[in-house]
């Protein structure tokens, strides 16, 4: 996974191109003992040789300076930060306690929160109180187009221990939006099986779509209650071709 232009991309490689590029960052910190002066303070470790922990110096040594001087550390790690607690006293907080806190202090608007919110989401980071206006702001700045960033927000869908009442509420408002916007019929028609799809991946969908269907109709004004037919009717459509597979 790397970032580029303001883009996550996501590649496989296979386990001797990791080897090779391993070897080759080995190479590097040879070439750089060999030739160059390091600066800055070395690492200490205040653990004893019977501490289990006196071989993780890099962490403890960050650690030990936040308690000297009261600082908080950005840790996404829940063991670390309980490690923090248990062994320094360090208090921590996360990239996703950062991103609302400078939504809050209106050091960014709700568009980049979002962005920044999904980011997360794409790298990885799980457990998070997802909306649909984080669906909404991806879709809109790819043009309602599926690609990588898309399908891996909507495998956050197929994560099994979400609720299942939560995931279906959300898809139904997701839904609602697809089809009262502005949007071609060809994307709606893809969209909505790609998020079917995600919903009902190792879950009944005999049993989840007719959920979805019955509470998406509560998420349409009776103005566009006609769009909420034209969506049932794609979804029965998808549903049935999954049955007959």
């Amino acid at each position: 996974m790397s970032y580029k232009d303001g883009r996550i991309i996501v590649s496989e490689y296979t386990s001797e191109q990791v080897k090779e590029s391993l070897k080759k960052q080995e190479h590097v910190i040879e070439w750089i003992n060999k030739n160059c002066t390091k600066v800055g303070n070395m690492l200490t470790n205040n653990f004893g040789m019977e501490n289990q922990y006196n071989n993780i110096s890099f962490l403890n040594n960050p650690l030990e300076i936040c308690k000297k001087k009261s600082l908080t550390m950005l840790v996404d790690s829940v063991f670390i930060r309980e490690y923090a607690l248990k062994n320094f006293d360090v208090k921590c907080f996360t990239t996703l306690d950062l991103i609302n806190t400078l939504l809050t202090e209106n050091k960014i608007d709700k568009e980049k929160h979002c962005d920044l919110f999904g980011k997360l989401m794409i790298m990885g980071y799980v457990l998070l109180p997802i909306s649909k206006d984080v669906f909404i702001h991806y879709l809109k700045e790819n043009n309602y187009k599926i690609n990588t960033e898309i399908q891996l927000l909507l495998n956050y869908l197929k994560i099994h221990f979400f609720n299942e009442n939560y995931l279906i509420n959300l898809v139904a408002e997701i839904l609602s939006w697809i089809w009262t916007e502005e949007i071609p019929l060809s994307d709606r028609r893809i969209i909505t099986d790609e998020l079917c799809a995600a919903l009902c991946f190792n879950r009944s969908n005999t049993v989840i779509i007719p959920r979805l269907i019955s509470l998406s109709k509560t998420k349409f004004h009776f103005l566009v209650a006609h769009q909420w037919n034209k969506m049932k009717d794609c979804i029965e459509e998808w549903l049935e071709v999954r049955i007959l597979n």
